[in-house]
């Protein structure tokens, strides 16, 4: 950082320009004095969208020239959510700081219908998430679940355009772009277990960098770092990479407990496995392995191997 002056990288999309805003907003509540800048980056990840190729959906091409733009110290800090981070970090950069989580819930997006039972037989679904396929198709075997891809609003436009019957949305992005709440519905967590860090925003930086991991030490929120990190190990000891058919969701409860719920399932919805567990918030960890080894004990390495 130069002469008091903070340079935010970003993506392009509506939503990753909000969130680095977002995060810029929380800066200045701290430290007004400083000078805070967007670096906005085309990802290959981005341009492989407007190019409809099919790599498009590797989410590690969403966030490697944000990196490059950190190790070429062209930025100081780079802003993502954190459900795109299911791989581990190098040495050389880390997580700065994790802001307070925002409602983690999926939500079933339609102008039509409210609910998934609502939905009329061998309706046409819109999600390129395994995740949200096999619960999907857990609860309705009937449904046909169509690869959907883009940013909010052309993922939304396909909607308007009668492709589908009705697509799957984080319910955060959806209020974070001001998207009218008539046209969405959040889907219970019996229904649909969300992705690991869904709802969070995450700010990375090169970690030998002391005055910004002490500046952005002020907007990391406790309890949701401490979730994260509960869903993380989880991931982490059953897979890594973009097609993972995992939901988890760790939050703390009164009386400093945390409650975690994890789900892991067949591409086709056919088997599904869960587990959850509640433990003293100190616990978190053993709580996670416990949960890992659960899944394991009854199959679920093998159902992600599956894919």
């Amino acid at each position: 950082m130069k002469k008091n002056c903070l340079i935010i990288a970003t993506r392009t999309s509506p939503l990753a320009i909000w969130q680095a805003n977002y995060v810029k907003k929380q800066l200045l509540c701290y430290y007004p004095y400083l000078s805070i800048k967007l670096l906005p980056i085309i990802t290959s990840g981005d341009f492989n969208i407007r190019s409809k190729k099919k790599q498009s959906y590797n989410k590690g091409s969403f966030i490697n020239e944000l990196e490059k733009s950190l190790l070429r110290y062209e930025s100081d800090i780079a802003v993502h959510s954190m459900k795109d981070f299911t791989s581990t970090f190098s040495n050389i950069l880390g997580i700065a700081a994790i802001c307070k989580r925002d409602d983690p819930r999926d939500a079933i997006v339609s102008k039509f219908y409210t609910d998934i039972y609502s939905l009329p037989k061998k309706a046409i679904i819109g999600t390129s998430s395994v995740r949200r396929k096999f619960q999907l198709l857990a609860l309705r075997p009937d449904l046909s679940v169509h690869p959907l891809r883009g940013n909010i609003h052309s993922r939304l436009n396909k909607l308007y355009q009668r492709d589908f019957h009705a697509i799957i949305l984080a319910v955060a992005a959806l209020k974070r772009l001001n998207i009218n709440k008539k046209l969405y519905t959040p889907l219970t967590f019996s229904n649909m277990i969300p992705a690991m860090g869904q709802g969070a925003i995450m700010v990375q930086c090169r970690l030998k960098d002391s005055k910004i991991l002490d500046l952005m030490h002020t907007i990391n929120d406790k309890e949701t770092e401490i979730c994260i990190n509960s869903e993380r190990t989880i991931i982490s000891h059953l897979a890594t990479g973009c097609h993972i058919p995992i939901g988890v969701y760790a939050k703390i409860e009164q009386k400093n407990q945390i409650f975690i719920q994890t789900v892991v399932g067949s591409f086709n919805g056919s088997k599904v496995i869960r587990s959850e567990g509640k433990s003293d918030i100190k616990q978190a960890k053993t709580l996670s392995h416990k949960q890992v080894k659960k899944l394991i004990d009854q199959g679920a390495k093998n159902l992600i191997k599956l894919l």
